[in-house]
């Protein structure tokens, strides 16, 4: 019979360390991968995300690189950082969420990292505005609207004519 296997003989283990997330988020987290197991609240989603990300010649753990443009947002004071090892390299990895980039960075590791914000269905769309609210409790007036963005003048109703009409 051979011998129990010892966790340092697994493979993959990686220990998560994660701060500032809120409750039920923050604590550290131990994650061993082929075969999943560990501390980790979903050992088989953070490794099936890490499998996700693995790519030949890449690091999945790699930091935003220098000089890329992010989007000027914040995503919350949450800190992680990732040690151990992962397709036999060391790993030593930072993670927050200081701007668009680092956001993203941080949501391609989620469920390894935890999710964090709204669920998918309580975050305003893009694009979307907040409908118009009365004033003194009168009724809601729509916005005039004009056919061409330079134009100044709204559009009035009424018999079409020929002639173009042009912003004064």
């Amino acid at each position: 019979m051979p011998p129990p296997v010892r966790p340092e003989d697994r493979g993959d283990h990686l220990t998560v360390v994660v701060r500032h997330a809120g409750a039920g988020r923050d604590g550290s987290f131990d994650l061993y991968c082929h075969p999943e197991a560990g501390r980790h609240p979903d050992p088989a989603g953070a490794c099936r995300v890490l499998d996700q990300n693995t790519r030949w010649g890449r690091d999945p753990f790699a930091p935003v690189a220098p000089g890329t443009v992010c989007t000027m947002v914040h995503g919350g004071p949450a800190t992680a950082r990732i040690t151990g090892t992962w397709a036999g390299r060391p790993v030593d990895a930072v993670y927050d969420r200081g701007d668009g980039c680092r956001i993203a960075r941080w949501d391609r590791m989620v469920p390894l990292l935890p999710r964090i914000g709204s669920p998918a269905g309580d975050e305003p769309r893009t694009g979307a505005s907040a409908p118009a609210q009365p004033q003194n409790g009168g009724p809601v007036q729509p916005e005039p609207q004009t056919a061409d963005p330079l134009q100044t003048e709204p559009l009035q109703a009424g018999p079409q004519t020929a002639e173009p009409v042009h912003a004064r």
